[in-house]
C-alpha cells in the first residue's frame, strides 16, 4: 500500500498519507497508525487505500500502533456508510467506534465511581425467564439463519418484555460471535447476570459507563477472541469482533437508541447495516415494534416473528372523562373505587401521569396570560416543594410565584393542570397509605435512581406514582394488580408526527407491568382514538393500519425520509435561508423555520426537510449546509431520521 486514507478522532474528513517503504507491507485497513496532523503526532485509523493525490504536500505515516487491524472490513465499511448517511465527518463517526483511550497520548486516570456514603449499589434482580414459554419453531428459524451465514433481519413481535430475553437465551447458545444491545443501562445488569450464569466467560459487557480500565480490558478480550458475545448499550454495536454472525436489538422501538450528538445515528439502524456488511442475522425485538420496522416486514425486507397468543389478557377499561364524575382532583370516581378495592386485597397500584411537578400552568383568568420561560417560551411548571416555577427544558428557575399578573396586574392567577406531586398529595390523603413517587425530580442520577427503586420492589410499596421515566424502570415481569393512566390524552398532545406511536409504545410498556388477572384504567377525553381502541383490544394491527394511513397522507416516514437542520447565529438567519430555499430542490419539502431565542448561543432556527427519496434529500441538505457555512457566525447541526421533532 503506497497511499492510504487515515481517519483521526477529530471533526475532519479522512486524510491521505504516504506509506513509507518500511511500513508499506505492514499497513492494512483497520489498523491504528501514528501520523502528524498540523505538526502534532496523533493516532488514527486506516480505512483504505488511496489514489495518489494530484497536488499538495503529502505527509508520511510515522508508525503502526498494533500488528493487527482493530477494525475489520465490515466496520470500516460501516464507518464510511455512517459518515455519508448521517452527513458527519469521518472523524466524528470514529469517536463512537473506539474509546478515546486508544487515541490519547497517555492513559487517563481511573475515575472514582464509588457511590456516596450510605448508598450501596443495587444488586441486579433475577429475571424469571424459566417460566416464559418459548415457541420452538421460531427459535429454529433464527438459529438456521445464523448457521447459514447470510444476512437476514427478523422482527420479533413479543407478547411481553420478558419474552425476547428468554428467546435470546434459547438461541444464543447455538450462535458464535454475537452482539446484544439494549436501550438503557438499567436493563443491562439483570440480563447480563442471567446470561453470564448460563454461558460463563463467553460474554462480556461493553458500554459507555465503564471506566477506562474496564473498557480497555473488555477491548482486549474482544480483540484476542477470548469472548465471542458482547452485551451493552448502543455503542456495543461497534464492538470490534473479528467477525459477527448474530446481532440482537432488544426493545427496538426505544428512542434511547438515538444518539443526540453528531453523528445522530440510530443504534437499531446501524445494527441492521452492520448485519448487512457482516452477512449476519439481525434480531429486532419489541412488545410494540416501531412503525418503520413493521412497515419493513410488510415490504419483505424483514421477516416477522409473532408467537402464538397465550389467551391471557388484562382487562382494559377506557374511562371517558367527559362524563365521569371526578373524585379528588385527577382521579375519576371509578379509579378511586377500584384503587380502594385493590388495596383491601393487598394488591399494588400503579399511577402514571405524563407530567412532573405540582401544576403544569400558572395562568391569569382575566387576560389569559401564562407564565413562560424567557429562554424557551414554554409554560413554566409549578413545584410545590420548592415553591418555584421551573422550565423542564433548559432548567430555568423563577424562585418566587408572582401574586399579580405581569400583563394586566390582575389577582385571578390560578394553578392549572396536574403533575406527579399533586397526584401524590391527593393519593396519600385519599387512601391513607404512603405512596412512592418516581420522577426526574426525585432521581438526580442513575446511581440515585437505582438506589431509590429498591422500595418499589418491596411489598410495602403498594402505591407507586410516576412519569414515563418510571415506565423504563419497571421491573421485568407483571406485579401490579391495577394501573391507572391519568390524563392519558397528554401522551398524544405532542408536536410530533410520532406522538400516537410513542403513546402506544409507552402505554404498552406500562400494561406489561400489570398482572394478567389485573386491570388497567385509561382516563381519556378521546375514548374513540385508535391508539386507545387498539390498546383495549390488544390489536397492534389496528394501530398500525390507522397510523400508516395517516403517515401516507402526510408523506411522513416510512413514506419519506426526514432531516432536521438547525443553525445557531447571533443574527436572524431566516432571510439568508429564504434566499437558499428559493433555488428549489425538486421533490424536497422544506418546512420552517421554527425560531427560539437562546441567551448565550444566539438565535436558533430549525428547518424540517423531507423527501420520498433519500438521495435527493441528502443532496439538498448538503447544498444548504454549504451555503450556510459561507456565513462564519452560523453553527450548524444535522439530525438525520430524528425520533423527536
Amino acid at each position: 500500500m503506497e497511499f492510504c486514507n487515515v481517519v483521526f478522532p477529530r471533526s475532519i474528513p479522512a486524510l491521505t498519507y504516504r506509506c513509507p517503504q518500511s511500513l508499506s507491507e505492514r499497513v492494512k485497513p483497520g489498523m491504528i497508525v501514528r501520523a502528524h496532523l498540523k505538526n502534532v503526532l496523533l493516532r488514527g485509523v486506516v480505512i483504505g487505500e488511496a489514489r495518489p493525490p494530484e497536488h499538495g504536500e503529502i505527509k508520511d505515516l510515522c508508525d503502526v500502533e498494533y500488528d493487527a487491524p482493530i477494525l475489520n472490513d465490515a466496520l470500516t465499511k460501516l464507518l464510511c456508510w455512517m459518515s455519508d448517511y448521517y452527513l458527519a465527518e469521518h472523524g466524528l463517526v470514529l469517536k463512537h467506534f473506539l474509546p478515546g483511550e486508544l487515541f490519547s497520548r497517555q492513559e487517563r486516570r481511573k475515575r472514582n465511581r464509588s457511590l456516596p456514603k450510605g448508598q450501596e449499589p443495587l444488586a441486579p434482580r433475577a429475571i424469571p425467564l424459566d417460566n416464559t414459554p418459548i415457541d420452538d419453531a421460531l427459535c429454529r428459524r433464527v438459529t438456521e439463519a445464523i448457521r447459514g451465514g447470510t444476512f437476514k433481519t427478523f422482527l420479533l413481535h413479543a407478547p411481553t418484555t420478558l419474552y425476547p430475553r428468554a428467546f435470546l437465551r434459547r438461541i444464543i447458545g447455538d450462535s458464535r460471535n454475537g452482539i446484544v444491545i439494549v436501550p438503557e443501562m438499567h436493563s443491562l445488569s439483570a440480563l447480563y447476570t442471567c446470561l453470564h450464569d448460563a454461558f460463563g466467560e463467553r460474554i462480556c459487557l461493553y458500554h459507555g459507563g465503564l471506566s477506562p480500565a474496564r473498557k480497555r480490558s473488555a477491548l482486549e478480550k474482544i480483540l484476542s477472541g477470548h469472548i465471542d458475545i458482547v452485551m451493552g448499550t448502543r455503542i456495543a454495536v461497534f464492538a470490534p469482533l473479528k467477525r459477527v454472525s448474530f446481532i440482537a436489538v432488544l426493545d427496538e422501538h426505544s428512542p434511547s437508541y438515538k444518539e443526540q450528538k453528531i453523528p445522530s445515528y440510530h443504534g437499531r439502524d446501524v445494527a441492521v447495516m452492520r448485519g448487512l456488511f457482516e452477512n449476519a442475522t439481525v434480531l429486532l425485538a419489541s412488545i410494540a415494534p416501531s412503525v418503520e420496522s413493521f412497515f419493513n416486514c410488510r415490504q419483505g425486507k424483514y421477516t416477522l416473528l409473532r408467537p402464538r397468543e397465550s389467551g391471557d389478557k388484562r382487562r382494559i377499561r377506557l374511562v371517558d372523562m367527559r362524563y365521569e364524575k371526578r373524585g379528588r382532583f385527577s382521579l375519576s370516581r371509578i379509579s378511586t373505587d377500584k384503587t380502594a378495592s385493590c388495596l383491601k386485597r393487598d394488591g399494588k397500584v400503579l399511577f402514571l401521569i405524563n407530567r412532573r411537578g405540582y401544576a403544569t400552568l400558572l395562568a391569569c383568568e382575566e387576560c389569559g396570560h401564562v407564565e413562560e420561560c424567557p429562554t424557551c417560551a414554554i409554560p413554566l411548571v409549578y413545584h410545590k416543594q420548592d415553591t418555584a416555577l421551573k422550565c423542564h427544558y433548559c432548567g430555568f428557575v423563577r424562585p418566587r410565584v408572582p401574586e399579580l399578573c405581569r400583563i394586566c396586574g390582575g389577582h385571578a392567577i390560578r394553578l392549572l393542570g396536574i403533575g406527579t406531586q399533586r397526584v401524590q398529595e391527593d393519593v396519600d390523603r385519599l387512601f391513607g397509605v404512603k405512596s412512592l413517587r418516581i420522577d426526574r425530580d426525585r432521581m438526580i442520577s442513575t446511581g440515585t435512581l437505582r438506589t431509590r427503586m429498591r422500595p418499589a420492589e418491596m411489598p410495602d410499596a403498594r402505591l407507586v406514582i410516576g412519569t414515563t421515566l418510571m415506565s423504563r424502570w419497571l421491573s421485568r415481569g407483571a406485579e401490579y394488580s391495577l394501573a391507572v393512566l391519568l390524563n392519558a390524552d397528554s401522551f398524544l398532545n405532542r408536536a410530533d408526527f410520532r406522538s400516537a406511536e410513542r403513546a402506544f409504545q409507552e402505554i404498552a410498556t406500562v400494561l406489561d407491568a400489570v398482572r394478567y388477572d389485573g386491570e388497567v384504567l385509561i382516563q381519556t377525553r378521546m375514548p374513540d382514538h385508535y391508539v386507545f381502541e387498539a390498546l383495549k383490544r390488544g390489536d397492534h394491527e389496528l394501530f398500525y393500519r390507522e397510523e400508516i394511513r395517516k403517515r401516507r397522507s402526510l408523506l411522513y416516514p416510512p413514506f419519506s425520509r426526514v432531516i432536521v437542520l438547525a443553525c445557531v447565529s447571533s443574527r436572524n438567519a431566516s432571510a439568508h435561508m429564504e434566499q437558499i430555499r428559493a433555488q428549489g430542490y425538486g421533490d424536497v419539502t422544506v418546512l420552517g423555520p421554527a425560531v427560539s431565542g437562546q441567551k448565550t448561543k444566539g438565535i436558533e432556527h430549525r428547518w424540517l426537510l423531507k423527501s420520498p427519496r433519500r438521495e435527493h434529500l441528502h443532496a439538498a441538505t448538503r447544498r444548504i449546509m454549504k451555503a450556510l457555512k459561507e456565513s462564519k457566525d452560523i453553527r450548524i447541526t444535522i439530525d438525520v431520521d430524528p425520533v423527536d421533532l
